[in-house]
């Protein structure tokens, strides 16, 4: 049952079915007798090699008989390496080679992957003919009689980074949406070939500020799983703990600062002012820890680069304090029956359309979707932690906000537990180089949702390819959904377009993690 904040408890839904092995195994062996197995060195990861016919089939048996969703897309030379991921289980992936379909019939989640993949060389037949990494200005929203065609961008004036917005409109009222966004893509995938991964974690922080530690730390957890489950295994407790309060403080700072912007989208610029302040406070906490305000630095391959700095028990009282008056600050100014009317039902996305585009993070949690790296796959940490998966029923602005404060105070938790119950030992131990041609996922629960890093390492140990799936690279594709869904033109309802900079913030949308 809902509570009076609209937020369930993780108990309201059934446990989800633990896909084995020896399942998935059968099921790819069943639909595809002629599926290669190949080796894997990551631990909880299945790999086949499948002709390029019979490529479509078999994601289909596996999204459709084991629940599994789009993880990864990556095209690596004349590849196509696609990973599933039922939750909980392992991870599924197939390589394929030659005439290889569109994998959006099959997959709603891989329209922009398959465009991207064709931009980088594969020939994928019934692709959108139009260019991702290169923006043509071209939007495919159908042209209505008596509705105006809008670009809105790429410029945003208080939005971070670049993108066009096309839709149309009804005089206020938009009935069709579409997001373009690439206008800033940097190659930094390509700029990494040929690094080792600890020369790589500097571009990998730098993809988004805001997710620095998250794109570090699953670049670091797919080196060491690529170097084999032993060492991924032996990365020291303490280093483990570590890595986990650099991440739940990095949440910490994402879902504020979005809370003090969807504060000022509401109208409560008192109340967004003092957020941002409370954000400068924790910056502060993350110079202490990091060496930067930004988090940089702060990661290595094998563990960490500092260790708790002196007085690490008044910094815990520190956190609780901060988070308090966030708790408070939000119960005060955002609950109050002005904030609350204006959000109501403002940017839903149901619940059925959330799992079809595979969304990630507060997105899909406020849309009842119980969807958490840290609780799926645990990674660093946390394991050993106590913590809360907070859900809504709602799936609008509102929802989402719940979700953050909660998801807030959950953070100042785990950090806390971090910080009192810190393990002694070592900060790092030295990973050996993996074996060429070693492949492997690493990911990271960041502020926006599920990030997830694919590594290939070449003959010398360096990497071969490096593939970013961040959480908005997905949750873009809610946007329409949340505003004006682009394939249902005809609704009667539509969000106006003066709504469209707090409904794409309470989304959590990052350009720089997709412009990469």
């Amino acid at each position: 049952m809902a509570t009076l904040r609209g937020i369930s408890p993780l108990a309201f839904l059934a446990p989800p079915r633990q896909v084995s092995a020896d399942e998935a195994s059968a099921a790819v062996a069943r639909v595809c007798p002629a599926a290669e197995v190949l080796p894997a060195a990551a631990p909880g990861e299945l790999r086949w090699r499948v002709p390029d016919l019979a490529l479509a089939g078999v994601l289909r048996t596996l999204a459709t008989e084991l629940d599994a969703r789009l993880f990864t897309h990556v095209a690596h030379g004349a590849r196509l390496v696609v990973t599933l991921a039922p939750d909980p289980g392992p991870l599924l992936t197939l390589e394929a080679e030659g005439a290889l379909p569109a994998l959006l019939p099959v997959l709603p989640a891989a329209g922009w992957c398959d465009r991207e993949a064709r931009d980088l060389g594969l020939a994928l037949a019934g692709v959108d003919p139009r260019p991702l990494l290169r923006p043509s200005g071209l939007s495919a929203l159908p042209v209505q009689p008596g509705l105006a065609r809008f670009s809105h961008g790429p410029i945003h004036d208080g939005i971070d980074g670049s993108a066009v917005i096309h839709f149309n409109n009804d005089g206020e009222v938009m009935r069709g949406v579409e997001p373009e966004l690439f206008h800033d893509h940097r190659g930094v995938e390509r700029l990494a070939e040929g690094r080792s991964p600890d020369d790589a974690l500097r571009l990998a922080e730098r993809l988004c500020s805001a997710c620095a530690v998250a794109h570090a730390l699953s670049l670091c957890s797919a080196s060491e799983r690529a170097a084999g489950a032993e060492v991924a295994a032996s990365v020291p407790p303490r280093a483990r703990a570590l890595r986990t309060l650099l991440a739940e403080v990095e949440r910490m700072l994402g879902h504020s600062r979005d809370l003090g912007v969807i504060l000022a989208g509401l109208g409560v610029h008192q109340g967004g002012a003092q957020l941002a302040l409370l954000e400068h406070e924790l910056r502060e906490i993350a110079a202490l820890l990091s060496g930067s305000r930004m988090l940089f630095g702060a990661l290595r391959v094998g563990g960490v680069t500092r260790d708790l700095p002196p007085g690490g028990r008044d910094l815990a009282r520190r956190l609780r304090r901060v988070g308090r008056k966030l708790g408070l600050l939000w119960d005060r100014v955002g609950e109050t029956p002005a904030a609350v009317d204006r959000a109501d039902g403002l940017g839903t996305v149901p619940r059925a359309r959330a799992l079809d585009l595979g969304l990630v993070g507060v997105a899909a949690r406020a849309c009842r979707i119980p969807r958490d790296a840290r609780k799926d796959r645990p990674y660093a940490h946390y394991g050993e932690v106590d913590f809360k998966l907070s859900l809504s029923d709602r799936g609008d602005v509102v929802g989402r906000s719940r979700v953050r404060i909660d998801e807030l105070r959950e953070a100042v938790a785990i950090a806390c537990q971090c910080i009192d119950g810190l393990p002694e030992g070592p900060l790092a131990v030295e990973v050996p180089a993996p074996a060429p041609g070693a492949v492997a996922h690493g990911w990271a629960e960041s502020a926006r949702g599920e990030t997830v890093t694919w590594v290939a390492f070449g003959a010398d140990g360096r990497l071969a390819r490096w593939r970013v799936r961040s959480a908005s690279y997905f949750n873009w594709a809610a946007l329409p959904a949340a505003l004006a869904d682009a394939t249902d033109t005809s609704q009667a309802l539509g969000a106006l377009a003066s709504d469209l900079p707090l409904v794409r913030r309470s989304l959590g949308l990052c350009t720089a993690c997709v412009d990469r």
